[in-house]
């Protein structure tokens, strides 16, 4: 993905502020956004049985997507990959409408399935600690909140291929962990 859309982060290259995760933290830097392309394309490969062997979740669940199926990339650290593992080339279709992309694959189908399902659920969660750290700044009995936290999840995925409505095979793909935050005051 990296290699062909270039450093998102070089607004020479086209790219404007939008909202990114920087160590946690929602902030306005070139090239936010751009993990919407990523997942995305990613949602589209899944659905075509063509192989991943490059993908990292967020370090939140995203809003855009059910749990464990983002795709997430910061250029040059985190990059979104995959193999045509057919014997013919591929065509990916690939538009804007408005504010909404739609990526489209098309390629070669051995004729062994007619419909992929793709199926993510959460495998388990934990809420973090409640932390209070001393802060001589502030009146004694008063708090103040530092970081709210996060909920840790663990999520998994599999591809389902169908056959005349028959299931023919089932596959894992890449398990997704969003750690957690303790909350501080």
């Amino acid at each position: 993905y990296n290699d062909t859309v270039g450093d998102s982060n070089d607004p020479a290259n086209g790219f404007l502020p939008a909202g990114a995760i920087v160590n946690g933290e929602l902030v306005q830097e070139y090239g936010g956004g751009i993990c919407q392309g990523s997942t995305t394309l990613y949602g589209a490969v899944i659905r075509s049985g063509l192989e991943i062997t490059m993908r990292d979740c967020h370090y939140s669940p995203s809003s855009y997507c059910p749990l464990g199926l983002d795709a997430t990339v910061s250029y040059p650290y985190l990059d979104f990959r995959f193999r045509n593992n057919t014997p013919y080339p591929i065509y990916i279709d690939a538009y804007m409408s408005g504010v909404t992309l739609t990526c489209t694959i098309y390629g070669y189908n051995d004729g062994s399935w007619d419909d992929i399902e793709v199926v993510s659920w959460m495998t388990s969660s934990a809420s973090g600690d409640i932390v209070f750290e001393t802060d001589n700044s502030i009146p004694v009995g008063e708090y103040r909140l530092k970081s709210s936290g996060k909920t840790e999840y663990n999520a998994s995925a599999v591809r389902k291929y169908y056959k005349n409505s028959q299931l023919v095979k089932e596959e894992s793909l890449p398990d997704s962990y969003y750690p957690r935050e303790d909350t501080c005051y």
